[in-house]
């Protein structure tokens, strides 16, 4: 399995120009789908945080349990350490940004740090994908460009304000993730109930299928298959009985 210490090795893998700061990087989804030379991704690990907003164009995330086909608006999440892949059509355009940053660049402003550590979205198990609103999309759109603006200027003291607005859209994105979540079932502490936990903070269909068919994969004669844009259908194959 591919694993990547660094943004810089992730960036190399993708075929794309580095980023500016080994611990810091941003871009805009159809900036990057023009100098990249991937359409899909197999599965692999990362040492660094991933937040996404997508806002158009077909294409399936996978991050740890959770699997979303996104056609937006979302905001999508990706932590230390957690299995990630995805795919997408050879025509698909894409639209929105992606952030990332590692563990480096938090110690160089524990303010920061300190934030994430207390986040629900990026903990394990939580780092799940949401809908967001068209007036949400605005506001979290002003503060991407904002970064982009400040990362690719040039000036020496760029990153300070990164990290500051950084910590805006770390705040705004917490705010929406709660009302997303808001009314769901507080996690179970028993070992048994870890499904029903899951199937509960998220209200999502695809989490579920994926439990389901990790159930379902010792009897090969019953498939569930995914109807792009439809739905799910769960198929019987006859043994001739």
């Amino acid at each position: 399995m591919l694993e990547f210490t660094s943004i810089r090795a992730f960036y190399e893998f993708l075929q794309a120009p580095p980023p500016p700061d080994d611990d810091f990087a941003v871009r805009r989804l159809e900036d990057a789908q023009r100098l990249v030379n991937k359409v899909s991704a197999p599965a692999f690990r990362h040492c660094f945080y991933v937040i996404a907003l997508h806002l158009t164009g077909n294409v399936a995330y996978h991050a740890g349990s959770a699997q979303r086909y996104l056609d937006g608006p979302f905001v999508f999440f990706s932590r230390p350490y957690q299995l990630t892949s995805w795919e997408l059509p050879t025509d698909a355009v894409l639209h929105g940004f992606h952030l990332m940053f590692a563990e480096s660049f938090l110690r160089r402003y524990p303010a920061l740090a300190g934030l994430v550590g207390k986040l629900p979205y990026l903990q394990v198990g939580k780092a799940v994908p949401f809908a967001i609103e068209p007036a949400d999309v605005i506001l979290l759109t002003s503060i991407y460009q904002q970064i982009i603006e400040e990362c690719y200027g040039g000036k020496p003291d760029r990153f300070d304000l990164i990290a500051t607005y950084l910590q805006t859209l770390l705040f705004q994105v917490r705010r929406l993730y709660d009302k997303a979540t808001a009314g769901t079932e507080p996690a179970h502490t028993a070992a048994g109930s870890a499904d029903e936990a899951l199937v509960g903070r998220c209200r999502s269909l695809d989490v579920y299928i994926t439990r389901l068919r990790r159930y379902l994969t010792a009897d090969e004669q019953v498939q569930i298959v995914n109807i792009r844009g439809v739905g799910y259908k769960l198929m019987l194959e006859s043994n001739g009985c």
